[in-house]
């Protein structure tokens, strides 16, 4: 009996790996991202949407035509906007007067995603999901104001290595798209991903503030077969 199960399950890992196939590539494309910010000392009610960019090198291990597992190391330029506005009474005319803050915030991102392909060789689609590991390289703040006319009000650096900020992040991601196959060896991969972080970016003892990220992308990139 245990030299039926071994000689199975060597039978098994032997069609395993003449079909596992490995591919790397290159990825990029815009990203949508905004700040889930909650507590009794947060001062900001309402961040808007910030539209970035994701680029990146891919891998991926195709085990079957069914089943692959995907990674990667991603640069992810993402943030959120705060608009304030206010009427001013000039001459009897209300003119108004903008304020906008800008935080960009600079992300390495390494995720391991579980993918299933249905379709045929040529076209197939996905959908993925997994954890990702993310680190916080730095950020800033720009300030642009508006009257009449726009202009730049300053740039100031967020210091990411303060206690104040956590610099690693665990997030989710979700994904699907299309893998169109253009030869033997190049594929090209069309996907849009939802990230969503679980870890509170805030690292702060005695404010009640808690901020966590989330984001959108789309892909376009191109993978090479081994």
């Amino acid at each position: 009996m245990k030299k039926f199960i071994f000689a199975t399950l060597t039978l098994f890992l032997l069609n395993f790996s003449a079909f596992a196939q490995m591919h790397v590539g290159l990825a990029f494309g815009p990203s949508m991202s905004n700040m889930t910010i909650d507590g009794a000392e947060s001062l900001i009610q309402s961040p808007e949407m910030y539209v970035g960019l994701r680029t990146g090198a891919t891998a991926s291990y195709q085990f079957s035509d069914l089943f692959s597992l995907q990674s990667g190391v991603f640069y992810h330029r993402t943030g959120f906007q705060v608009n304030e506005s206010i009427g001013l009474d000039v001459f009897n005319q209300d003119i108004p007067l903008g304020l906008k803050a800008i935080t960009q915030l600079h992300f390495l991102e390494i995720p391991v995603l579980a993918r299933l392909n249905v379709g045929t060789e040529k076209v197939k689609w996905y959908i993925e999901g997994g954890p990702q590991l993310s680190y916080a390289m730095d950020g800033e703040v720009r300030t642009r104001a508006s009257f009449l006319v726009d202009f730049n009000l300053g740039r100031y650096d967020i210091n990411m290595a303060n206690s104040n900020f956590r610099k690693v992040e665990w997030t989710g991601v979700v994904g699907t798209g299309l893998d169109i196959g253009l030869n033997e060896y190049l594929n090209l991969e069309l996907g849009a991903q939802y990230m969503h972080g679980f870890t509170d970016l805030t690292e702060e003892p005695i404010v009640d503030i808690r901020t966590k990220r989330r984001a959108g992308a789309v892909t376009a990139g191109l993978k090479y077969q081994f």
